[in-house]
């Protein structure tokens, strides 16, 4: 295969090709296996990132994820504010970046996946590249599955034939009657907030919160997660989280049988449609009343959090499964890169974007959050039951 695609090369004798090839072979190494490419093969000859931004968009589809979502958020509240982005900011210094850059480097350099790598260059170590491989593998699962519960979610929006959202009524049938709404038009003349409880404005106060049940908790458990208790558990199969499951590895497969280079737009579309909704989101929740408040809550720093050393434990853990580190995937995609491609620039670019993109993801919800405590009256964003029991 080499030897045909020698031949194609412009301004390159055949002859010289063969002698480079015969070198190699000379020198003990298998040109039939080893992905291995010299820096003068043009891009149109073999597939690999020709431009810049083949192979920045790869690089960023690995980082951005539920990691800056989710936990990044969840944490800056958890650990109340800027202390947390201190810890964070700094392990993305001196653990984060540096190992982005070595492992594009490596991928760069050697032109193999990380079990090859480990292979060629401590055989004993090798059971390291296949740990990557499962530990991706179960974390893949994982997050699939999340994604789709949420694709099950989208599609029972779009299906709902009423003008309010089907978690905020108690009338479906899958509440119960425990079930309690806050928004109705029978309690919106009352002077003090009550709620809808079986067909009756009451207080909140005056009930059990033991007996009582969200219309939209009820919502997400029996509709969202109404399978069984575990993934395991085949007495109440769920047909729609198969079939979510099933449209998103078919996905996954026809963009992967496509791969990461020029004329696969499938690889472009999800850094795009994230860079283009989280900062319209971020402006709207600006807009909000109380949204400078809680903004300033997020920045402020508790200092005695600093003596501790959870939060420079969490902060590094995310900071790690943020960037993707370990997984592989920074190395494979920087095989496909050139020699002569600037990977200081882009493992400089897909840090800072990463890190920007979950403080605009941070801003987002501390925004939303000033806004809340500014209709509630409450003192601080803080005192607003935000995180799940057990995070």
């Amino acid at each position: 295969m080499w030897e045909e695609l020698e031949r194609r090369l412009k301004g390159v004798r055949a002859t010289n090709a063969d002698q480079k090839f015969a070198q190699l072979e000379a020198a003990g190494k298998r040109t039939h296996s080893l992905r291995w490419t010299p820096y003068w093969i043009p891009c149109h000859v073999v597939a690999k990132h020709c431009f810049q931004y083949e192979y920045l968009f790869p690089i960023l589809n690995v980082c951005i994820g539920f990691a800056n979502v989710l936990v990044f958020p969840a944490k800056v509240y958890e650990y109340r504010g800027g202390a947390y982005l201190i810890a964070y900011l700094f392990w993305i210094i001196m653990v984060g970046y540096p190992l982005v850059y070595l492992e594009l480097i490596i991928g760069q350099y050697h032109r193999c996946s990380p079990i090859v790598f480990l292979r060629r260059c401590a055989p004993i170590f090798r059971g390291l590249g296949w740990m990557t491989v499962v530990s991706s593998l179960l974390i893949l699962y994982n997050v699939q599955y999340s994604v789709a519960r949420a694709l099950k979610f989208v599609v029972a929006l779009t299906r709902t034939r009423s003008n309010s959202m089907p978690w905020a009524r108690c009338d479906n049938p899958w509440n119960t009657k425990y079930c309690y709404q806050f928004f109705s038009e029978e309690c919106e003349n009352l002077k003090e907030a009550h709620i809808m409880y079986q067909g009756q404005c009451v207080k909140d106060s005056e009930l059990d919160p033991m007996m009582i049940v969200s219309a939209e908790k009820q919502y997400v458990e029996n509709m969202i997660h109404s399978a069984g208790g575990s993934l395991m558990s085949f007495v109440n199969f769920d047909w729609g989280i198969f079939y979510a499951i099933l449209l998103v590895w078919l996905s996954i497969a026809f963009v992967n049988n496509r791969g990461s280079f020029k004329g696969n737009f499938l690889v472009y579309i999800p850094a795009i449609a994230i860079f283009l909704i989280c900062p319209f989101l971020l402006i709207r929740s600006l807009r909000l009343d109380g949204a400078g408040s809680g903004i300033r809550e997020m920045f402020k720093i508790d200092w005695p959090q600093l003596l501790y050393s959870k939060i420079w434990i969490d902060a590094l853990s995310n900071v790690i499964v943020s960037l993707g580190i370990g997984a592989g995937g920074h190395t494979v995609i920087a095989s496909f890169a050139p020699y002569r491609k600037h990977t200081f620039t882009v493992a400089t670019l897909a840090v800072f974007v990463d890190t920007m993109f979950s403080v605009i993801i941070a801003g987002t919800l501390f925004s939303t959050l000033g806004y809340i405590k500014f209709e509630t009256g409450l003192n601080s964003v803080f005192d607003i039951p935000f995180l799940p029991d057990g995070f």
